[in-house]
């Protein structure tokens, strides 16, 4: 997937702010205003602004306050992607933006990684079966569909340390 900078947003009409306020639900809890309308497949509002163009709401809202294109970059500080608050919003960069992943724990990792071809259950056998019964990596490689190298590195405590840091052997 290839990343492209985000379109202008045009200046909404009034009959679009109102559009906009009616999409939008306040959850006292939080302080989030939670957008009610079409969101896309990963959390975030979406507008229609005319002539087909759709936008993200986040944007849109932080667009309406500030009177400003926002920058390519707009990150959540409540982490709730269908989030418009404009005060829940803050420019940043893409360094910013993965710190922020990371630090919220929304990193994919171990089977939910999409290159990953181990399950959790592989990698506690091959820590057992190479720390309790003495199996080398390159003997583990031939029955589970990873190199030995890449058993090495969970062996290591390279990758899978989220699951293997709690395995006593």
């Amino acid at each position: 997937m290839t990343w492209t900078k985000p379109k202008a947003i045009p200046a909404p009409s009034k009959k679009q702010l109102a559009r906009f306020s009616a999409s939008v639900h306040h959850e006292p809890m939080s302080g989030c205003w939670l957008w009610a309308g079409y969101c896309n497949p990963g959390g975030y509002g979406m507008m229609s602004l005319g002539r087909g163009a759709n936008y993200l709401a986040h944007r849109v809202a932080y667009f309406i306050e500030h009177g400003k294109q926002p920058s390519a970059i707009l990150r959540h500080t409540c982490d709730n992607p269908c989030c418009v608050n404009p005060d829940h919003l803050v420019e940043g960069d893409q360094q910013e933006n993965a710190a922020d992943m990371v630090r919220r724990g929304r990193q994919s990792k171990g089977e939910h990684r999409h290159t990953n071809q181990l399950k959790a259950a592989d990698v506690v056998d091959i820590y057992y079966k190479h720390f309790k019964w003495g199996e080398r990596a390159s003997t583990l490689a031939k029955y589970y569909p990873t190199s030995a190298g890449n058993i090495g590195q969970i062996l290591r405590g390279y990758s899978w340390k989220y699951l293997t840091k709690y395995l006593n052997v």
